[in-house]
């Protein structure tokens, strides 16, 4: 119905726009007549906007009532499926959720269990703050003297870590890595240099996400090794190193020299054989210790001596060149 009056009234926009800018007599008695045209036009075609409105408006009210009708039918649909379902479907439901919640509760107990029995060390801490949650008997022995002094039972005060080492660690646990033994050194004043190998991973306990970390000390391990390194790299009599270990170090040494001088001087004291052969290899020995004694004795704090073998010594003097190197062995051979 307003088709025509709507193409009329496009029509004669767009030969208004035509006229142009510029002004005229007739171009104002065209305009005029124009404009009489669109007001003959604009009545009918709102008159039937309208129309049809008022008709859209009466075909929305009635689908709002066919779908107010619709809606309480599938209502009373849906409670006589849920009545059904609770009789035949959620009671057998509820009673196996029972049963999984009493095994879940087992589950819990057993772990709780096994905390508490591990043979290392346990503890929960909570993933946001560091916060030790629980821990097992033998956590509370290992940590006490730091939880003690610390009061605050935070898990980063336990460790002898400067706090960005402490985060660059936790930010590997809370990233999903899982740590296996990872060796750290415990924060504990009255027993410094305490060891013990770190393993970490991120687990749900009590309804929160946490990290589950176990630590086993190996403290009289790395005291044994240490014992074992000195060893087989100090020579007994002297307590100089030993040929092997001497070399190495020299070695290392001349790789990464820079450009400050580095002196190498050979010793091969004479008269060990004499003092073996007339006092006895106890005097033999001693004599040998002095030697080492007088050596080291004259040497700055970042020079090394070590035993090459019988009276042979090499010593490895740092930042020296060749001209202070000789004066340091005359004083040497002078002190002998």
């Amino acid at each position: 119905l307003i088709e025509p009056n709507y193409q009329v009234m496009v029509e004669t926009a767009q030969n208004i726009l035509e006229l142009g800018p510029e002004y005229s007599l007739e171009k104002h008695r065209q305009l005029f007549a124009y404009l009489q045209i669109m007001q003959a036009n604009e009545g009918d075609f709102l008159r039937g906007m309208d129309a049809i409105v008022f008709q859209y408006d009466q075909e929305s009210r009635d689908k709002i009532d066919k779908i107010r009708s619709l809606e309480r039918l599938t209502l009373l649909v849906a409670l006589i499926t849920v009545c059904l379902e609770f009789i035949f479907i959620f009671r057998p439901t509820w009673e196996q959720v029972g049963l999984a919640l009493r095994e879940v509760e087992i589950s819990r107990r057993n772990l709780f269990k096994i905390f508490e029995t591990a043979p290392a060390a346990m503890l929960f801490v909570d993933i946001d703050d560091c916060k030790i949650v629980r821990l097992n008997n033998l956590a509370k022995n290992l940590l006490k003297n730091a939880l003690a002094a610390s009061q605050d039972m935070n898990f980063a005060h336990t460790l002898n870590l400067s706090p960005e080492q402490f985060s660059q660690l936790w930010e590997k646990i809370i990233a999903g890595e899982i740590l296996e033994n990872v060796e750290v050194e415990l924060l504990d004043k009255e027993h410094r240099g305490r060891v013990a190998l770190l393993s970490a991973n991120i687990i749900s306990y009590e309804e929160k996400y946490g990290v589950l970390i176990g630590l086993v000390e190996i403290t009289p391990q790395k005291e044994a090794e240490e014992i074992l390194r000195k060893y087989a790299s100090i020579d007994d009599m002297t307590g100089l190193m030993n040929k092997r270990s001497g070399l190495n170090f020299l070695e290392n040494a001349l790789e990464n020299r820079s450009s400050e001088p580095l002196s190498v001087a050979f010793i091969d004291v004479d008269g060990l054989k004499y003092v073996n052969d007339t006092y006895g290899h106890e005097e033999g020995d001693a004599y040998i210790r002095q030697i080492a004694k007088v050596i080291q004795g004259n040497l700055g704090s970042h020079d090394v001596v070590f035993r090459y073998g019988g009276d042979e010594f090499v010593l490895i003097l740092d930042n020296c060149a060749r001209a202070i190197a000789e004066v340091v062995l005359q004083r040497i051979v002078q002190k002998l």
